[in-house]
């Protein structure tokens, strides 16, 4: 599981079985994390702890299962696809 420094997890990991390249997956989440403290930096900056409130969301969007999320967000690429194979495939690309 990838830790922020504040202590939050960003992405846990062991959801994601048979991840061959889970080093990838750690640089990705770095790099998401930095992305996501820049937009909040650009986009109110006037609001000094916005990424913090931010991150203080994502332990409850852990409790979210997996297959709601694939219907909310997958289900117009293909009605009967996988998601966990659509993300390999995705990953395979980079």
């Amino acid at each position: 599981m990838t830790k922020l420094t504040s202590g939050v997890s960003c992405l846990p990991l062991p959801c994601y079985v048979g991840l061959d390249r889970p080093d990838q997956v750690e640089q990705l989440n770095s790099l998401i994390q930095q992305l996501l403290q820049e937009h909040a930096r650009s986009t109110r900056p006037t609001d000094h702890l916005h990424y913090s409130r931010v991150l203080l969301c994502l332990p409850a969007l852990y409790g979210i299962n997996c297959k709601m999320i694939e219907n909310l967000f997958c289900k117009h690429i293909n009605g009967n696809m996988d998601i966990d194979v659509l993300l390999k495939e995705m990953l395979q690309n980079l």
